[in-house]
């Protein structure tokens, strides 16, 4: 197998990962026995484990399954951390989560007024065309499409000015017929809102 010398660091060719990985898999379908594997590749975590612990800072920030981890981020650092996140900013408004234009769920017992934080990944983000004569309504403009084999990156400008990435299937961007300088709605049913350390 060939290794790779980057900046005087040794990797694995992207090709003998995958295969190295397929291999781990069937060593431990196999075998059946428990096996510790130490990782930075997340995509590599969650395929290969059954038990998930992300450490940050030399503590435990959560441990759980591939699914509880990714799904159901315990702290702002996992939910920013596993998969990449946009993060947008707001406070808690008649007991919903005030971000921007949008109000999102808000965890049980959360005092009015205190900041949040919504964490939201870019295949969470739904979007949805609208015409010109919606202008108004409008809460994103896309900045920038990048096509990357099946998959499309949108770069948007909400309507409070921050950025926001969403990746799309290719497919889904074409049905939509947008192209850059066009609003779009989003929806960001999929964020999770931490209140100071707190979560939903």
């Amino acid at each position: 197998q060939r290794l790779e010398a980057t900046g005087g660091a040794q990797r694995l060719d992207a090709r003998v990962r995958l295969e190295l990985r397929d291999w781990l898999r069937r060593l431990h379908e196999e075998t059946q026995v428990t096996t510790l594997l130490v990782t930075h590749d997340q995509e590599e975590a969650m395929e290969l484990a059954e038990h998930v612990v992300v450490m940050h800072e030399g503590r435990v920030a959560q441990a759980g399954t591939p699914l509880e981890i990714y799904d159901c981020p315990a702290t702002p650092f996992v939910a920013s951390f596993v998969g990449g996140a946009n993060v947008l900013s707001g406070r808690i408004q008649a007991g919903r989560a005030e971000v921007g234009a949008f109000a999102v769920a808000a965890p049980d017992g959360a005092r009015e007024g205190a900041a949040v934080s919504a964490y939201v990944r870019p295949h969470d983000v739904k979007l949805t065309k609208t015409d010109d004569d919606n202008r108004g309504v409008a809460v994103a403009r896309i900045d920038r499409l990048f096509r990357v084999g099946g998959s499309v990156k949108v770069s948007l400008k909400l309507a409070s000015g921050e950025p926001l990435t969403v990746v799309m299937p290719r497919a889904e961007i074409e049905a939509l017929g947008v192209a850059e300088g066009d609003h779009v709605m989003v929806d960001l049913k999929e964020a999770k809102v931490f209140v100071e350390d707190y979560s939903i």
